[in-house]
């Protein structure tokens, strides 16, 4: 993992935008899954700073599934 890559602000920033991604729009899959390359090349994240992310988030919000291409929240969310 590169620290370097994300500061505080942005990591708050970036952490509070990637739950909005996963609870609050229609991107997940019936099972709460987004694909890594979707948040990549539509949403401007990078696979180290996902990795960082949900890595380093005190409140353990995401994971990663097991071939790391996915992600999703740990937690029931709300579909808007």
């Amino acid at each position: 993992m590169i620290l370097q890559d994300i500061c505080f602000s942005s990591f708050n920033y970036q952490s509070n935008r990637l739950e909005y991604l996963l609870c609050h729009t229609h991107l997940p899959d019936k099972a709460g899954w987004v694909s890594v390359g979707v948040l990549c090349e539509q949403y401007g994240y990078r696979k180290n700073i996902l990795n960082v992310i949900v890595t380093l988030d005190d409140k353990k919000r995401f994971i990663f599934s097991d071939d790391k291409t996915a992600i999703r929240a740990l937690y029931t969310c709300l579909f808007t």
